[in-house]
């Protein structure tokens, strides 16, 4: 049997969250400069972006107002992500 809290909006953000940084951490060393399926995104791009949109979401679930989000364009978006949840999977 499934709660409403296991389906509200921020347990499955937070899910969500634990399961993309644990696929990060995945990432061989070597393919972070790796191409992706969309041409104009390499591996390093492509989590930086996911990390950008990932720390804004938190203060739009919870009510704020977000203008636009802040890109993320760091050498190691992991870290970032990371430190915004707080843990390591």
């Amino acid at each position: 049997m499934t709660t409403d809290t296991e389906h509200d909006d921020g347990t499955v953000f937070e899910r969500a969250g634990a399961l993309f940084t644990q696929r990060v951490h995945e990432v061989p060393d070597d393919a972070w400069d790796s191409p992706t399926p969309c041409p104009k995104w390499d591996v390093r791009a492509l989590v930086n972006h996911m990390v950008s949109e990932h720390l804004w979401v938190p203060d739009l679930l919870g009510g704020a107002r977000v203008a636009a989000p802040v890109p993320v364009d760091t050498d190691d978006p992991l870290a970032r992500l990371v430190g915004r949840l707080g843990r390591q999977p």
